[in-house]
């Protein structure tokens, strides 16, 4: 479900007030968060009083647009055992209070419960790729600092980074086991909030072993009494149930402050050479608390012991080592790279394993990988830390405040104040007229002036990472879709906000217009895809069918047909006006990346995590050849506008020439260093660009090979690229967040365009190519305007104006 690594103990650290920080670096024990320190505040936090912070103490700063806080979960939460639940006696409404008379029914031999009195919120911050590094170059500080100055006895691999936290302020938690499937029991459970008894329903004859918790009293709440009792289970069954004798009677006016943290996201990282010490031992230091954090909570236990010391139930029947982000670091480590090297250092998170099995984290997570065979990448450039690809990382934030106030305090900021034009944009860089080595002779930085004295339109409505965007073909409309869940139509000139769509409801991913402009298909997390009619902004049909996230979205030439690939190991081609689904194209053996018509229409190309690519014919879904040479991930693919040829880039650091009919291999580019992320023929077929993380574009002859100019101005690895429909320029768009345009006949290139503050994430030519729209992880959409003359080394001319809604 997304929410993190569940807490048994959700309550702040006893006697300190210190509630859960994105930034916190501690460890696990016992279904509780041992603090440790906060990464992101510095050594002289009044936070770190107690227990002090590593030598050598350098804050992590978090840049405040990465800190993105929302609403999660309303009420209530049941693990996925729970099929479902109702109501008992006459309470009925929707603002009746969780736990009053529920009745939960279960299909599994154990489970879990929460449930609030306010919804829960969730504050996390956005990958960066500024976090590996870090981690990398303190985690051996860190560690000596446990183990040293608080004599723990705590792995490297058991430390970990709070990037998330959920929480509420008042709450009830339970975790019950059974021994016969499809069974609970019944027994009360009251909170301050909740009115009358909470049920979970059991078998007859069969015993449950339920534990409960509840907040811990304030200092100051008022108590009533609450007698033990023994309780009938449904069908005659009996559980005992030992309680606390009081209870507090509510929440106490002025303490309503959302501190409780139910789940929380992190970071771990991992050496290749690993040894797992034994359980905790812990002799002083952070460890000095009672499992319970504070020892004042209400408990209810039903057949589990009372703790004399610490008045706590017994702890859920989990085993306190499991840790699913641990088989996620000894995949990464154990994975073949293309270069036959070994991944030195591995770093991953919760976040990962969602993305990766779409939120229901599987039993056998180790089997789960196996089978699902995600591919693996580096995060830093000397290519000693690597994640699974699905990760998302914010590429090189530059440096700014540690995190916001609302998750870590204010701090001073190292740049300008908010109302300092210069915070705004980021200064460009002073032109430099050195050739960096391999570049092609032709090439030329640009002497124009600075364009950011004449800004770009900048439209900034998303509230979460903008994923993708697209002009529709006639120019008139420019779509985004966003983390958000939302969609963003605009005037394609102006961008001026023509309507918000809501309809998806989960991440939009992927989103594409029909050749006519008149409809629009937006893919989401959920598997789902939208079509819109673009004139009445509403929805006219549903694509239902995937099981995981859709990646791509493409229309056939004549709009009859939609492709849609999926992380689900599957593309799928679909009646464009019914949504009825016409093909499942399933013969890849893992995520797949991408899936496109052939111009003609004859032919869908796709791509995958399985090494392969695949050519079908598009009329019967018949395979038509599997293209295997490549010994990595085939990240991109494209047909030649003829259709007779197809291009793919991969993880293998090059990039290969198919022809369609045959699938015969024509050339073979080995042009880059690193993985090619982007591949794509000119609109007259004569050429093909290749973009890598090895910081360049390559342009070569789409017939012979040969190359005709090396873009290598990026400072850092290029994320995407794309031709300009008459094939006069290329625009490119790297980690260092800017976008580069470049003239393919000259070599020269257009002034940096400076401005988003996260990694762009989409690129696309306006139809006449007089625009280009740029799309970002920082929640904006840009529009830049191009200049006519054909040497490329004129300013940007400045869009109609600057739209902000």
């Amino acid at each position: 479900m997304r929410h993190g690594y569940p807490l048994w103990h959700p309550e702040i650290e006893r006697g300190k007030g210190l509630e859960m920080r994105i930034g916190d670096v501690g460890y696990l024990k016992g279904g509780a968060f041992f603090r440790i320190f906060n990464a992101t505040l510095p050594s002289d936090h009044q936070d770190h009083s107690a227990y002090g912070t590593p030598d050598n103490h350098e804050p992590f700063r978090v840049k405040p647009i990465l800190i993105h806080t929302h609403d999660v979960i309303e009420s209530h939460l049941c693990s996925r055992s729970v099929l479902s639940y109702d109501y008992e006696g006459s309470i009925t409404t929707v603002a009746t209070p969780v736990g009053a008379g529920m009745k939960f029914h279960c299909s599994q031999e154990q489970g879990a419960f929460v449930f609030m009195n306010v919804a829960a919120e969730k504050t996390m911050m956005h990958a960066t790729t500024k976090l590996a590094p870090f981690m990398r170059n303190n985690i051996d500080n860190w560690h000596d600092f446990v183990t040293g100055t608080h004599s723990l006895d705590i792995s490297k691999e058991e430390i970990v980074f709070v990037s998330g936290v959920v929480k509420t302020e008042d709450w009830g938690l339970g975790a019950f086991m059974n021994q016969a499937k499809g069974g609970a029991v019944a027994f009360s459970a009251q909170v301050p909030f909740c009115q009358g008894a909470f049920s979970v329903q059991v078998e007859k004859g069969r015993a449950m072993n339920v534990q409960m918790r509840t907040k811990p009293k304030p200092s100051n709440a008022s108590f009533v009494s609450r007698p033990n009792s023994l309780l009938e289970s449904a069908g005659g069954s009996t559980a005992s149930a030992a309680s606390s004798s009081q209870g507090y009677s509510g929440v106490v006016p002025g303490e309503c402050k959302k501190n409780q943290t139910l789940f929380f996201h992190y970071y771990k990282i991992k050496n290749r050479l690993w040894f797992r010490k034994g359980v905790f031992q812990a002799a002083a230091g952070p460890d000095e608390r009672d499992p319970d954090h504070t020892g004042d909570g209400e408990d209810v236990a039903l057949l589990s012991q009372h703790n004399e010391e610490w008045d706590v139930v017994e702890e859920p029947p989990i085993d306190e080592s499991y840790d699913p982000v641990d088989y996620l670091l000894d995949y990464i480590l154990a994975y073949p790279m293309e270069d036959g090297s070994e991944v030195p250092i591995a770093i991953a998170s919760d976040l990962h394993i969602y993305a990766l099995f779409e939120g229901e984290v599987p039993l056998d997570i180790k089997g789960a990988l196996k089978e699902l065979r995600p591919p693996v990448m580096f995060v830093d450039d000397d290519r000693q830390v690597a994640c699974v690809a699905v990760a998302e990382w914010a590429e090189d934030i530059p440096d700014s405040d540690v995190v916001s106030s609302k998750a870590a305090g204010k701090q001073k900021s190292d740049l300008p104040a908010p109302d300092d034009p210069g915070s705004q944009e980021r200064p460009l860089a002073e032109g430099d007229d050195r050739k960096p080595e391999g570049e092609d002779k032709d090439a030329q930085p640009s002497t124009s002036k600075d364009p950011q004295a004449n800004p770009p339109v900048t439209l900034q409505e998303h509230t979460g990472g903008v994923t993708c965007v697209s002009f529709s073909p006639d120019g008139r409309y420019i779509a985004s879709g966003s983390e958000d869940t939302t969609v963003i139509l605009r005037d394609g000139t102006t961008g001026a906000l023509i309507q918000r769509l809501t309809d998806n409801n989960e991440p939009v991913w992927a989103l594409a217009f029909s050749p006519d402009s008149t409809r629009l298909c937006t893919g989401a997390s959920n598997g789902m895809a939208l079509i819109w009619d673009v004139e009445t902004r509403s929805v006219v049909t549903v694509l239902d069918g995937h099981t995981g996230l859709v990646q791509t979205i493409a229309y056939s030439p004549d709009g009859q047909k939609i492709v849609t690939s999926s992380v689900d190991f599957s593309a799928r081609v679909w009646d464009a006006t019914t949504g009825t689904l016409i093909h499942t194209l399933e013969d890849h053996g893992a995520v797949v990346m991408s899936a496109i018509f052939s111009p003609d229409g004859l032919w869908v190309a796709s791509c995958g995590a399985d090494y392969s690519a695949k050519i079908w014919h598009a009329e019967n879904g018949t395979l038509h050849h599997s293209l295997d040479a490549h010994k990595g991930v085939v990240w991109s693919i494209a047909f030649s506008p003829d259709s007779r040829r197809l291009i793919t880039g991969s993880d293998d650091m090059t990039s290969r020439i198919w022809r369609v009919t045959d699938g015969e291999e024509l050339v073979i580019l080995h042009e880059h260093q690193g993985p090619v992320w982007a591949v794509r023929f000119s609109s007259n077929g004569k050429y093909i660009l290749t973009a890598s993380n090895d910081a360049t574009i390559k342009v070569c002859d789409s017939f012979t090979g040969e190359r005709k100019h090396v873009f290598n101005r990026h400072d850092t690895l290029v994320n995407a690229a794309v031709f300009s429909p008459d094939g006069k320029w290329i625009a490119s768009s790297a980690s260092n967040n800017v976008v580069m345009v470049w003239n393919t006949e000259t070599g020269k290139n257009l002034p940096v365009m400076e401005g988003h503050l996260d990694k762009v994430t989409g690129l696309q030519f306006s139809p006449d190519g007089e625009r280009l729209v740029s799309c970002s992880d920082d929640g904006s959409v840009r529009i830049w305007t191009l200049p006519d003359n054909a040497d490329g080394i004129l300013e940007l001319v400045p869009a109609p104006e600057t739209v902000q809604q």
